[in-house]
C-alpha cells in the first residue's frame, strides 16, 4: 500500500472502491515467490475494521494513526490517478473521533466523489453466524440518517478540506432499547447498504449516511423510517434479486440525493 503506482495499476477498469479508514494491521513474512528481496522481508496484511480469524500464534501490530492514514491516502492518490468514478468509505469502529477530519479532508483532496458510511458512537459490528442468501438483509430496525453535500461546496468561501465531518447528520437510535448494551449492526448488512448506494444513488455526487440499529433490542418506534416499517410480505424471488430484501435498501436510499 506504499506504492500508489502500483495500487493505480491493480485498478485499471474499476470503477467503484471500498476503503475502510482505520483498518487492524498485522505485520506477516512476505510469501516466497512474490515481490520479497529477501528470505526474511515482512509486509502489512490489513483487515476492514477487525481481523475475523488468527491463529494464537499471531502477533497482531495495530501501528499508529500515521500509518493508517498514508494507507488511507496512497489508496485514495491510487483511485484518482486510475480515474475510479466513486468510493464508498467506511468509517471503522477503530477510527478516533478526534481523527475523522484527518481523513476527511484527504478525501476532499482527492477529489473524488464519495460515499461516507458511518455508525453511531459506540456501535459494534458483528457477524451474523448463520448468514445466508436466502436471508438477505438481516436487521429489521435500520435507520439511515444522511446528508448530501452541495455540488461544489468545496468552493464555498471559508471552507477548508474535511470540514463536512464536524456537522455530520446523526438520527441515534430508533425505539426505545429493551437493554442497557452497546447497540450492534451486522457487517452483511453494512456490505448490503454500501452495495445498494452504487445502485440508487448518483456516483457524480458526496454524501455522508449514519446506518443506525440496535437490532433485535429495538422496540419500533410508530412511524419510524425503519427497514421493518418498508419490508414487504411478498414471496421473495432469489433468483430475480442481488441480495434478498435489497429492494428494502432501496427504499430507505429514495429520499438520499
Amino acid at each position: 500500500m506504499a506504492d500508489v503506482d502500483h495500487l493505480a495499476a491493480r485498478l485499471e477498469g474499476i470503477d467503484f472502491v471500498f476503503l475502510g479508514t482505520v483498518n487492524q494491521l498485522s505485520r506477516r513474512p512476505v510469501t516466497l515467490g512474490t515481490f520479497e528481496t529477501t528470505p526474511n522481508d515482512m509486509t502489512w496484511e490489513f483487515y476492514l475494521d477487525e481481523v475475523k480469524v488468527l491463529s494464537e500464534d499471531d502477533d497482531d501490530d495495530d501501528e499508529g494513526i500515521n500509518l493508517q492514514l498514508s494507507i488511507f491516502e496512497n489508496s485514495l492518490r491510487a483511485c484518482r490517478d486510475e480515474g475510479v468514478g466513486h468510493v464508498v468509505v467506511f468509517e471503522t469502529p477503530g477510527t478516533p473521533p478526534s481523527e475523522r477530519k484527518r481523513f476527511a479532508s484527504l478525501i476532499d483532496g482527492s477529489g473524488l466523489s464519495f460515499t461516507y458510511l458511518y455508525t453511531p458512537l459506540g456501535t459494534r459490528w458483528v457477524n451474523s453466524r448463520d448468514y445466508t442468501f436466502e436471508k438477505g438483509v438481516i436487521d429489521q430496525d435500520l435507520a439511515l440518517t444522511s446528508a448530501t453535500l452541495a455540488k461544489q461546496y468545496r468552493e464555498k468561501g471559508g471552507y477548508e478540506d474535511g470540514d463536512w465531518a464536524d456537522d455530520l447528520p446523526t438520527g441515534g437510535m430508533v425505539g426505545k432499547p429493551r437493554k442497557k448494551e452497546p447497540p450492534t449492526i451486522y457487517r452483511e448488512d453494512l456490505a448490503a447498504i454500501a452495495v445498494q448506494s452504487i445502485l440508487s444513488l448518483d456516483c457524480s455526487r458526496s454524501r455522508c449516511i449514519e446506518v443506525a440499529s440496535r437490532g433485535v433490542q429495538m422496540v419500533e418506534t410508530p412511524g419510524a423510517m425503519t427497514s421493518s416499517s418498508l419490508r414487504s410480505s411478498r414471496l421473495v424471488r432469489t433468483d430475480r434479486e442481488w441480495c434478498v430484501n435489497s429492494n428494502v435498501l432501496a427504499e430507505m436510499l429514495v429520499p438520499v440525493e
